[in-house]
């Protein structure tokens, strides 16, 4: 029997399939469901109750605390209308975490560890230095992972169709719902804000500076921008007369990537474009000038 005791963060059953077949051969494990973003209350009755039917099937243990719904709203509304994949995402990811370590010492857990790396949409890197930092501050050792990695999104789809789970077409929270349609008064009002506001939210120097440099990283920014963004920095960097720019977009399959790829192609001005040889995360532009 596994003698490390591994408390595993979770918010619903297809997550948790392939993440807990995963761990419970090196650990014992037990998973912890304490999702304050989810919304509405149906939507979290929904999988709260698929995960405990889940967790009896499986045999492993499910331990829950009272959502603070109003406590989380409070502390991501000043970032609520900065899109998924921001900061608005690593504040709850954090949010999340911090309950579970202090469950974990509560209850005396070896590890923490969470689902939430499993998704396709989740930036696996910024959950892992958030658990890394929990774990210094709470002294409980955090399991980083990728989930994704190895065939983990085809693994957690094909235990996901075999147990008929139930499979929600957004992340969680209210504000991500809403975004689901880019043409509701909510995706109108958010790009807006964001448009209004990145040079306060992103950087230290104004957007006009931003743009106007040799080299962007689009990190900074929400995918819904990027057209916007890339088409101002080309613009600038014209009108500068660079010959050549640097476009800090992510490595792999990346949507930014691919967005930026699509906008280079067809943009009259841009000679070629490739692979920056010492980032691949990064695309070094051609231009005529």
């Amino acid at each position: 029997m596994n003698s490390k005791k591994l408390l595993l963060h979770t918010c619903c059953a297809p997550c948790i399939g392939y993440v807990y077949e995963a761990l419970q051969e090196k650990f014992s494990v037990s998973a912890f469901f304490y999702n304050p973003n989810i919304m509405p209350m149906e939507e979290h009755r929904i999988r709260y109750a698929e995960l405990m039917s889940y967790s009896k099937i499986r045999g492993f243990e499910l331990i829950t605390e009272i959502p603070d719904f109003k406590g989380w709203v409070y502390s991501i509304k000043n970032l609520r209308y900065l899109g998924e994949g921001t900061e608005r995402c690593w504040r709850c990811y954090e949010l999340r975490l911090e309950k579970t370590f202090k469950k974990a010492i509560e209850l005396n857990f070896d590890i923490v560890a969470t689902t939430l790396s499993i998704s396709p949409h989740k930036n696996s890197s910024k959950i892992n230095e958030i658990g890394e930092i929990l774990s210094k501050k709470y002294g409980v050792d955090f399991y980083s992972s990728d989930f994704k990695k190895n065939d983990g999104v085809k693994k957690s789809v094909d235990i996901s169709k075999k147990n008929s789970f139930y499979r929600q077409n957004y992340c969680g929270c209210i504000y991500s719902k809403l975004e689901k349609d880019p043409n509701s008064r909510w995706s109108q009002k958010a790009r807006e804000f964001r448009i209004k506001n990145l040079s306060d939210i992103k950087s230290d120097n104004d957007l006009s500076n931003i743009l106007s440099s040799r080299e962007i990283d689009l990190h900074h920014f929400h995918p819904s921008d990027t057209k916007l963004i890339m088409e101002k920095f080309l613009d600038n960097a014209l009108e500068n007369k660079y010959k050549t720019v640097k476009i800090i977009h992510g490595k792999g399959k990346s949507v930014k990537k691919r967005q930026v790829y699509d906008i280079l192609k067809s943009h009259p001005s841009v000679i070629i474009f490739n692979n920056d040889s010492t980032n691949w995360g990064a695309t070094i532009v051609t231009l005529k000038v």
